[in-house]
């Protein structure tokens, strides 16, 4: 019996081992589960700041998406205004020339632009060609011609006052065009570095804490279970403890008794007993029936 007291006190110390090193365990998880805590409520203010970021470019992307609207509008209006005013140029520049077509007629030209193409001629054939006095004397006449005819519409058309205002009006057009597109490149600009900016704080700060999210999540999920697998082999090394220590207490008042007369023991009854009894010492929790088991064998 002083074995197997020995035996039951050196297995009674080893459960106790299991459970200050299980419980220590415990505690180590328990500080880094509130340690991960903290991180998470420090990663969700991060993702909260980093999303307000975000909402607030992107209501700004918005607003400049608006102005580069408004700008094309302006733009249209202004290329259409300009087009009508072309087309009313036009127009006075028609009359005019209808009404001296005679004369343009005479040198062989319906319009201004006739009289254009026919300098333009005759000058490069001036400059490229080699030609004789009489042909040369000939052409520079007839450019002299051209010329008086061409300063003739020119005056008509400047002596009109609506067609002046016209040229008047379609400088100031193309003033407010140049510096509408300017503007449109500006807010086009302005409207690519939000766009940037949005991209830059979606990739350097949102998914990294999303990231970082949900690394924490994953680790807090494997502290819970392995939180629950170590109450759980707590309560059954306990469990064990526990009957191991009856056990213990039984025989200690036991072996202070006088030595009687042991009773014969089937053979199935001691082979029970003992695979009991080393289940036991392997750690294996004793059920009721266990423990009449091992009194009837006189283990107990």
């Amino acid at each position: 019996m002083t074995e197997v007291l020995e035996q039951l006190r050196a297995k009674e110390s080893e459960l106790k081992g299991q459970i200050l090193v299980l419980k220590d365990r415990e505690i180590q998880l328990n500080e880094r589960y509130e340690e991960l805590l903290s991180s998470l409520k420090e990663a969700k203010e991060k993702l909260s700041k980093a999303r307000e970021a975000e909402k607030e470019l992107l209501e700004k992307e918005k607003q400049v998406k608006e102005e580069v609207k408004a700008i094309r509008k302006e733009l249209e209006v202004l290329k259409q205004k300009q087009n009508e005013i072309r087309g009313r140029m036009i127009e006075i520049k028609k009359k005019i020339e209808d009404e001296i077509r005679e004369t343009l007629e005479s040198i062989g030209a319906r319009t201004l632009s006739d009289i254009d193409r026919q300098i333009q001629r005759i000058e490069t054939k001036l400059q490229t060609l080699p030609l004789s006095p009489n042909r040369e004397k000939e052409l520079i006449d007839r450019l002299k011609q051209l010329y008086s005819l061409r300063v003739k519409v020119e005056e008509a058309l400047n002596s009109n006052e609506e067609y002046k205002k016209l040229i008047a009006e379609l400088e100031e057009l193309r003033e407010k065009i140049s510096d509408t597109k300017s503007k449109l490149k500006e807010v086009r600009a302005k409207h690519s570095d939000v766009l940037s900016k949005i991209r830059r704080i979606r990739k350097e700060e949102i998914r990294p804490i999303i990231m970082e999210r949900r690394a924490i999540i994953e680790e807090l999920k494997s502290i819970k279970e392995e939180r629950r697998e170590i109450r759980q082999k707590l309560r059954e090394i306990e469990k064990t403890l526990k009957d191991l220590e009856k056990i213990i207490v039984v025989l200690e008042k036991k072996s202070g008794r006088r030595p009687t007369k042991a009773r014969p023991v089937s053979e199935d009854l001691d082979k029970k007993a003992r695979e009991i009894y080393e289940r036991f010492l392997r750690g294996e929790p004793l059920t009721v029936e266990d423990i009449q088991i091992l009194q009837a064998a006189g283990y107990l």
